[in-house]
């Protein structure tokens, strides 16, 4: 503001000075929150395009100013300045625009609580804000235009890097709708209210003050009502995403389960033919063929069909890549779970820990322990494995991805927790010492604790210790 502040003794027409300054602070405001968007080719190009025009249009609006002194030109040119800040995003962004859209609300709304603030602070401390820009009029002006801009920065860049990580990740009919809506309220509710409040603003100190505290909470409100929007379709997208995995996963289950049908058949028919050749086969060839049959013909049998095809799919996956699986698990003490609830959920639990475990370099370390067992009203499932490197979580818990596709991935904890909240579920992640512990704690239903009552003292069905290359 100093450099432009300085152009006053330049420039007859100090309207100019004025939208330049509101043109400053505006894209500031603007690029800000967008920054971290897909650029457009020739970004700088539209960048410096954009600049040069928005600077050029504000200036043509100082100049028109003084003959068209009267409240329409003043509401007329603050919402048009702000309607082509929207333009130049969309000029120098490669993205939908919706998501740019979300964007321009935010700024506006960073923009309006800054400049409101300082406002009310200024005609709290007794300083005419339609005369004077500076909250110490005695003060130097170039120290002044100095504390004008510091308190700028401090509140914009804070407030606009952490409410632009609210983000919109899917577009439908009704979130169009809601962000037009949004979109609306904002320029009516912010520009035109503003535009008013400012042109009547010396009839009353006091009303002026009343106004400039209520259009600061408006803009504060608008911001939160976004954010509150962005949060809700991030949670609907997460929850469609689950919706369509667990379908997935119920046919994924019937056609593993048909699967190791065929394997069984099959494994069953070859020992049949090898007890009728025996005699005919060497002894080392026959004891070969014996214990790659073995591999096969491991059942588990834990009391719920579905976690034994899972146990025994998983089961020949470590086989294969040399890891030692033990499983102690009592399958009825998780009956109440849905067919496909249930299945998705060991097979995250355990495609993630066979995951780890493959990363691990120490063939001793290739362990994965699963236990399923009842412990009075609640259900415990615990899965530990030895992991490399180091675990980075988000600030909701869940544990960040490693892999180089970001989208559809990272929603491992994340989705179990969702599944849990359904049965009044909860989850705790430790790891200690190079070891990954996962505990999941599932409230046992009344019809399943009545079911489960003639077992419940009983040994778990399912104790298996299997190890592969050893």
């Amino acid at each position: 503001m100093s450099l432009l502040y300085w152009l006053i003794n330049y420039i007859p027409n100090y309207w100019i000075v004025i939208y330049l300054i509101s043109a400053i602070e505006n894209l500031f405001c603007t690029f800000l929150f967008t920054w971290k968007e897909p650029k457009r080719k020739l970004f700088w190009l539209f960048f410096g395009l954009s600049i040069v025009g928005y600077f050029g249009l504000a200036a043509l609006f100082g100049v028109y100013r003084p003959q068209a002194n009267n409240i329409y030109y003043y509401v007329f040119t603050t919402f048009l300045m702000d309607i082509l800040l929207y333009g130049c995003i969309l000029l120098c962004f490669d993205t939908k625009p919706v998501y740019l859209l979300l964007d321009w609300v935010g700024a506006l709304c960073v923009r309006g609580i800054t400049s409101d603030f300082y406002t009310f602070l200024s005609l709290i401390s007794g300083v005419e804000n339609r005369t004077s820009y500076f909250l110490f009029p005695n003060l130097n002006v170039y120290l002044n235009c100095f504390l004008y801009d510091f308190f700028r920065l401090i509140v914009i860049i804070p407030l606009s890097l952490y409410f632009r990580r609210y983000r919109i990740y899917s577009s439908d009919k009704r979130i169009l709708r809601n962000t037009i809506v949004l979109s609306i309220i904002t320029g009516v509710g912010l520009n035109v209210t503003k535009a008013i409040r400012t042109w009547y603003s010396g009839e009353s100190t006091a009303l002026n003050s009343l106004s400039t505290f209520l259009s600061f909470m408006m803009a504060l409100v608008i911001l939160l009502l976004r954010t509150d929007f962005l949060l809700g379709s991030e949670a609907r997208r997460e929850a469609e995403i689950l919706h369509q995995a667990l379908e997935s996963e119920q046919k994924e289950y019937e056609s593993t389960k048909e699967s190791i049908h065929v394997i069984n058949a099959k494994v069953h028919d070859i020992k049949h033919i090898l007890e009728r050749y025996s005699d005919k086969m060497a002894l080392e060839d026959l004891d070969h063929l014996r214990s790659s049959i073995l591999v096969y013909d491991h059942m588990f049998h834990t009391g719920n069909e579905v976690l034994d095809t899972i146990l025994y799919s998983k089961y020949l996956i470590c086989q294969q890549r040399g890891i030692r699986f033990s499983a102690y698990a009592d399958g009825k003490a998780i009956s109440f779970l849905d067919v496909s609830v249930c299945y998705y959920l060991f097979v995250n639990i355990l495609d993630n820990a066979i995951e780890a475990v493959s990363k691990v370099k120490n063939p001793e370390e290739k362990v994965i322990s699963l236990t399923v067992k009842q412990e009075k009203e609640n259900v415990l499932i615990e899965c530990s494995n030895y992991f490399e490197g180091n675990l980075q979580f988000a600030e909701d818990g869940s544990l960040k991805t490693s892999k180089t596709q970001k989208e559809g991935h990272g929603l491992g904890l994340k989705s179990i927790r969702i599944l849990l909240e359904q049965y009044g579920g909860k989850e705790q992640v430790e790891t200690y010492q190079g070891i990954f512990y996962l505990t999941l704690k599932i409230p046992t239903p009344k019809e399943a604790k009545k079911a489960l009552g003639n077992v419940s003292s009983e040994k778990p069905q399912g104790s298996y210790d299997t190890s592969a290359g050893r």
